[in-house]
């Protein structure tokens, strides 16, 4: 679950970067343009609570969400071809066109596609032989058309 947690929140800084690390240089600036009279400490705790929701708390809720999904708690089988990739589960079936799957980031236990920008897919690499993972590896390579960062 942890690893999980540090792939969706390097998800989430790449996708909100810009916010993520501005708000702690933000926190860091507002005691030197505070006037005398405003309330910096609760000016602070808004932004330090606002900042943990946005860097912290979105990945958790991913996390949660993908953890209490009743498809991935059971077995899903994934199929990779040159049209795509089909997934079977236990309450879906679907196919999806590599050109959906927007990146793919490798991680110590995961392989995370991510589609469309927003969602992503974790694949346990557990579940795969090392002859499969290389070629596995290779598809994602040639077919996925945005930022594909595997070891």
């Amino acid at each position: 679950m942890s690893d999980l947690f540090q792939a969706l929140f390097r998800v989430e800084l790449g996708k909100r970067g810009l916010l993520i690390v501005g708000i702690p240089l933000l926190m860091i600036a507002v005691p030197f343009v505070a006037n005398p009279g405003d309330n910096v400490p609760l000016g602070l705790t808004m932004i330090g609570a606002f900042w943990g929701v946005l860097a912290l708390g979105l990945p958790y809720l991913g996390v949660r969400a993908a953890m209490k999904n009743p498809n991935f708690s059971h077995e899903v089988q994934y199929t990779f071809s040159g049209a795509g990739i089909d997934i079977v589960a236990e309450h879906s079936n679907s196919h999806m066109d590599w050109t959906l799957v927007t990146g793919a980031r490798e991680t110590k236990n995961f392989i995370l596609l991510i589609v469309i920008r927003s969602t992503v897919l974790p694949l346990p690499k557990r579940c795969f032989q090392a002859g499969d993972l290389d070629r596995i590896k290779e598809m994602l390579r040639s077919g996925v058309a945005g930022k594909v960062k595997l070891k």
